[in-house]
C-alpha cells in the first residue's frame, strides 16, 4: 500500500538528520506572512480524524474514529459540521429483491411500492422500504434491518390477510441461526409477529418463493406453499397457523433438481376445479431455466410450461394486468448467450414466449435480481440489484411496451472505508464496499458519490467499475467530476493508475516502470484536458510522475540532484507545478516541478528532510520539515512556502492555536483561498483541523 511510503518520510521528520539550506531568497522586501485562524473540525465519537480532501468551499473529507473504536469516512461543513458519510448517504435500497405495491401509507389515495433489501452484505440482515407509489420518493422503513432475525432474502409476500410474509434463507446450505424460515409481520406497523414457518420445518432449506393457494387440510383456508430451493421441493403449511402439512411437490418432479424460485397458484389448466401451480426452475448450474405446471390439487407434475431457456436463470415471475407470464433474468454464465439483463414475456395461456418486453440493458437494467411487478395502471417495475435502482417500464397497455420510462427510487448501494476528496459541486472520492454489485468476497472498489439535488432525499454513489480488480481507490476529483486513482491490475498484479470520466469510463494509465503506481492528485480541467500526479516503484527506488491528457505519456519527475534515491509527487495545481519530496544528495527535500522546469528544492526548516503535501493554484505550499539536527531540540514542524518568502514556519502565524496544539499542526491540502487542512490519513494520532486566513 501506498501509505507505508509517506509514514516512512514522517517518520524520518521526526527523528531528525543533517542541516539542510534555507533556498535563495529575491531582492527587496518580501510580503507579509499570512495570518490563520486554528479551527479543530472533531471526530465522530473517538479519539482521532484525519482530513484528506478539501474543496475551495472549506469542505472536508476524511477518516474519524468512532465511539465503538471501528472508523468511518466523514463529510464537513460549515452548516452541518462532520456527518458519518455512511449513514447521510444510506439511500432506501440495499440490494434491492422483490418490489410489491401495497397498503398506502402516504395518504394519497394510491398503493405505495414496497421493497425488500436483501441484505446479504449487511450482518445486521434484511430489511423493507416503502416509496411513494407515485413519485418512487423514499418515505420510511416498514421493516427495519434484521427485524426477527431476518436474515439474507429476497423474496417477500403480501398475504390475503394483508401481512407481510418474507422467506430468511442465507446462502449456502446450511441452517445456521435457524435462518431457513419464513417471517410474518403486520400489514400496518410492520411489527413482527412471529416466525410463520419455523426455522427448517419440514426440512424447508433455501427458502425462496411463497404462495397462499389451496386449502389442503379442510379448513376452508388456503393453505401456504413455500419452494424449498436446496432441496429442489415445494412444501406446504396449514394457511392459519404455518404447521408443516407434507411435502406438495417432490425434488426431481418435472425435473425440479437445480434450485426452485418462484411459485404462482394461475387458472384451474387440468379442469379439477382447482387452481393450479407455476413452479420456476431457477437454473443455478445446468443454465437452463424453465417454468413447470404441477396440479393445484395434489402437485402432480403437469407439463413444462414456459421454456427452457438455455444460458439464462430465472428466480420470479408475475402474472401482468394482461393475464401473461412475464419473467426477468439474467446470464450466469456471461458468455452462452448475449444480452443478458432482460425481461422476458410469455403468453399466460399456452406458455408460449412472446418475446422480450424490456431489452437487455435498457434504463441501466444490471443485474436484475430477478423480480417484477405492476402498478394498478399496469407499468412495469424491474429490481436493477447491481446499482441499487427500481427501474419503471411501460406495461403491455403501453404506446411502446417495455420502453424505459424512469429511474423509480434508488439508494446508494456502497459502505464507504474511505473519502480521499471533494470538489466544488460536494462530489466525494474514495474506496469502499458496493452492496449487492460484485463485492462477493470482500473487494474494495473506487466510487464517486453525487449529493442530492433539492427535492432529493439521497445522493448516488456509482462504482467507477475497474474490470476484474480486487482493490481500488479513487483519490482524487476535480470540478468537472472527473476521478484519478489507482487499482490492483488483474494482469500483472501490479497497481495501476486510472482516470474517470463521465463520458470515458475508466481509462487504464498503466504503470510507469512496469512496477506499483500510485495516484496522488488531479487538476481541474483547462480547455478539457486535465493533469494528473502520483509517485511509483522503480528500479532506482520511487519517482514522481506526472500524466496529462494532452500527451497521454506518464512523465518521470526525477530526482532533485544525484542519481540514486528516490522521490515521490504528492499534490499538482490547475497550472500543472507538481510538489513532493524528494532525495537532495544525503538529505531528502520538498520538491516543486513546473511543467517545463526541472526540480526546485525548497529546502526546510533547517534540518535536512521536508516534505510538501499541498499546493494550491496560487503557487502556496504547504508541507513538513524537521528544524535542526541536535536531538535536544529537534521538532518537527509544518511550513507554507510562498514566492518572495519562501518556507516559513507555520505555527507561529495561527493566531488562536491551543497550548495543547503546539508543534502538532500536519498540514495536508491547501485550497485556492489558501485553507489548509489536516492531518492526512498517514497520521493517525491528530484531530482534524482547517487553518483560515485572516
Amino acid at each position: 500500500m501506498p501509505s507505508c511510503s509517506r509514514f516512512t518520510l514522517v517518520a524520518c521528520l521526526a527523528a531528525g538528520l543533517c542541516f539542510g539550506a534555507i533556498p535563495h531568497q529575491s531582492f527587496g522586501a518580501p510580503p507579509p506572512l499570512p495570518k490563520y485562524t486554528y479551527k479543530s473540525l472533531g471526530t465522530l465519537g473517538g479519539a482521532t480524524s484525519t482530513a484528506d480532501g478539501m474543496n475551495d468551499a472549506g469542505d472536508v473529507v476524511g477518516i474519524s474514529k468512532l465511539a465503538d473504536g471501528t472508523s468511518a469516512p466523514f463529510v464537513y461543513t460549515a452548516a452541518q459540521g462532520m456527518r458519518n458519510l455512511n449513514v447521510i448517504t444510506d439511500g432506501p435500497l440495499d440490494s434491492p429483491g422483490q418490489p410489491r405495491f401495497g397498503p398506502d401509507r402516504t395518504g394519497d389515495g394510491v398503493a405505495d411500492l414496497y421493497i425488500v433489501c436483501a441484505g446479504y452484505y449487511h450482518a445486521q440482515g434484511a430489511s423493507v422500504v416503502v416509496c411513494d407509489g407515485v413519485t418512487g420518493q423514499y418515505r420510511e422503513t416498514f421493516i427495519p434491518q434484521g427485524t426477527g432475525g431476518m436474515a439474507a432474502t429476497a423474496y417477500m409476500l403480501i398475504g390475503p390477510d394483508g401481512d407481510f410474509y418474507i422467506s430468511s434463507s442465507p446462502s449456502g446450505s446450511t441452517n445456521t441461526n435457524g435462518r431457513n424460515r419464513v417471517l410474518k409481520f403486520d400489514g400496518t406497523s410492520g411489527a413482527y409477529l412471529g416466525d410463520f414457518v419455523a426455522a427448517g420445518s419440514g426440512g424447508l432449506l433455501g427458502a425462496t418463493g411463497m404462495a397462499f393457494g389451496t386449502d389442503l387440510n379442510g379448513d376452508t383456508v388456503g393453505d401456504f406453499f413455500v419452494a424449498s430451493n436446496v432441496t429442489n421441493n415445494v412444501l406446504a403449511y396449514d394457511g392459519i397457523d404455518g404447521t408443516f402439512l407434507g411435502v406438495f411437490i417432490a425434488a426431481g418432479s418435472g425435473g425440479l433438481n437445480d434450485g426452485v424460485g418462484d411459485v404462482h397458484f394461475v387458472r384451474d389448466f387440468d379442469n379439477d376445479n382447482v387452481p393450479d401451480l407455476l413452479v420456476v426452475s431457477r437454473s443455478s448450474n445446468v443454465k437452463t431455466a424453465a417454468v413447470l405446471l404441477f396440479s393445484g390439487l395434489d402437485g402432480h407434475f403437469i407439463r413444462t410450461f414456459s421454456g427452457p431457456m438455455n444460458g439464462y436463470a430465472f428466480n420470479s415471475m408475475t402474472i401482468g394486468t394482461d393475464g401473461d407470464l412475464y419473467l426477468p433474468s439474467a446470464d450466469p454464465m456471461n458468455t452462452l448467450l448475449p444480452g443478458a439483463d432482460l425481461v422476458f414475456r410469455f403468453d399466460g395461456t399456452t406458455g408460449t414466449l412472446k418475446g422480450t418486453i424490456v431489452a437487455s440493458g435498457s434504463g441501466g437494467l444490471n443485474g436484475p435480481g430477478c423480480f417484477t411487478t405492476f402498478d394498478a395502471q399496469g407499468d412495469l417495475y424491474v429490481n436493477s440489484n447491481n446499482t441499487n435502482q427500481i427501474l419503471k417500464y411501460q406495461g403491455p397497455y403501453g404506446t411502446s411496451p417495455g420502453a424505459f420510462v424512469k429511474i423509480f427510487t434508488a439508494g446508494v448501494g456502497f459502505t464507504f472505508t474511505s473519502a480521499r476528496d471533494i470538489n466544488a459541486l460536494g462530489q466525494i472520492v474514495g474506496g469502499g464496499h458496493p452492496l449487492g454489485h460484485r463485492n462477493l468476497i470482500g473487494e474494495v472498489a473506487a466510487y464517486r458519490y453525487t449529493p442530492p439535488t433539492p427535492g432529493q432525499d439521497v445522493g448516488n454513489a456509482i462504482d467507477l467499475q475497474l474490470p476484474g480488480s480486487s482493490y481500488e481507490e479513487a483519490v482524487g476529483i476535480n470540478d468537472s467530476g472527473d476521478v484519478a486513482g489507482y487499482f490492483l491490475s488483474p494482469a500483472d498484479n501490479h497497481y495501476h493508475a486510472f482516470y474517470w470520466t463521465d463520458a470515458t469510463g475508466a481509462v487504464d494509465l498503466g504503470t510507469l516502470a512496469g512496477s506499483d503506481t500510485y495516484v496522488t492528485a488531479i487538476t481541474n480541467r483547462s480547455a478539457g484536458n486535465f493533469q494528473i500526479s502520483g509517485y511509483a516503484v522503480t528500479s532506482g527506488g520511487y519517482r514522481a510522475w506526472r500524466y496529462n491528457t494532452v500527451t497521454h505519456t506518464m512523465q518521470n519527475l526525477g530526482l532533485i540532484s544525484g542519481s540514486s534515491g528516490f522521490s515521490q509527487g504528492w499534490d499538482i495545481n490547475n497550472s500543472g507545478v507538481e510538489i513532493g519530496s524528494a532525495s537532495a544528495g544525503s538529505n531528502q527535500h520538498a520538491f516543486s516541478r513546473t511543467l517545463s522546469g526541472s526540480m526546485v528544492d525548497l529546502g526546510t526548516l533547517g534540518g535536512s528532510i521536508s516534505l510538501a503535501v499541498g499546493i494550491n493554484s496560487a503557487g502556496t505550499i504547504v508541507g513538513t520539515s524537521d528544524t535542526t539536527t541536535k536531538s535536544s531540540t529537534n521538532q518537527n514542524q509544518a511550513f507554507g512556502w510562498i514566492a518572495g518568502n519562501g518556507m516559513f514556519k507555520l505555527e507561529p502565524q495561527i493566531t488562536n492555536l491551543p497550548t495543547s496544539m503546539k508543534l502538532k499542526i500536519r498540514p495536508n491540502r491547501i485550497n485556492t483561498g489558501g485553507q489548509i487542512c489536516g492531518p492526512s490519513e498517514f497520521d493517525t494520532a491528530g484531530v482534524a483541523f482547517v487553518l483560515t486566513p485572516q
